[in-house]
């Protein structure tokens, strides 16, 4: 069953990551708006754990600048993909950016239960001298997992190292395995651009 799950949370992981392909990854967006006054700045990318055998998978990880009149805030919104067999993510993650590592607290913690359901069909036909016989065989199998969604909100200091920062890791803990992720070059130019607009 475990196997299974692995093969289903692969599959999904992948169909991810082609996605992500031709959407052109990151993706940036600006856009102001005129009910609330904010302007806002984001950016959305895929990133894979470090870790190599884990329970944990891809992360989809959406930075938001926000704007309005003289205050500025800086959110990350996470979804991160699962094993149903794995624990429950810890209230406390880190950063490390501009060589220095901060520590955060975990936002709106929200974890969602998935399961999806395969079905296969398979037909033989044996045929001997007296008649021809045909078999219809089904296999279904299900996995499950499991979506965790939350923010983090950023003080002025790790916007400032995520602005200079040229190595960005982010760090959590799931009991006894962690996950990490760390952010490559063409996505961290892409998170520095929803600074350079004001």
């Amino acid at each position: 069953m475990k196997s299974i799950n692995r093969i289903v949370l692969f599959i999904i992981t992948l169909s991810l990551l082609v996605s992500c392909s031709f959407l052109n990854r990151p993706r940036y967006s600006k856009l102001d708006d005129e009910f609330t006054g904010k302007k806002i700045y984001t950016v959305s990318q895929y990133v894979n754990p470090t870790e190599k055998k884990v329970d944990i998978g891809i992360a989809k990880l959406t930075f938001q600048r926000i704007l309005l009149g003289n205050s500025e805030s800086l959110i990350a919104y996470f979804v991160i993909n699962r094993y149903s067999n794995s624990f429950d993510l810890e209230n406390k993650g880190f950063l490390r950016a501009n060589e220095k590592n901060y520590a955060f607290t975990i936002d709106k913690k929200n974890t969602q239960y998935k399961t999806s359901t395969t079905t296969s069909s398979t037909n033989s036909t044996t045929k001997d001298s007296t008649k021809v016989s045909s078999v219809n065989t089904t296999e279904t199998s299900t996995s499950n997992w499991y979506e965790e969604k939350f923010t983090i909100t950023f003080n002025e200091e790790i916007a400032l190292s995520l602005k200079k920062g040229k190595v960005v890791y982010f760090r959590f803990y799931f009991g006894p395995q962690v996950a990490t992720y760390k952010l490559n070059d063409n996505q961290i130019q892409s998170l520095k651009k929803i600074f350079k607009d004001t």
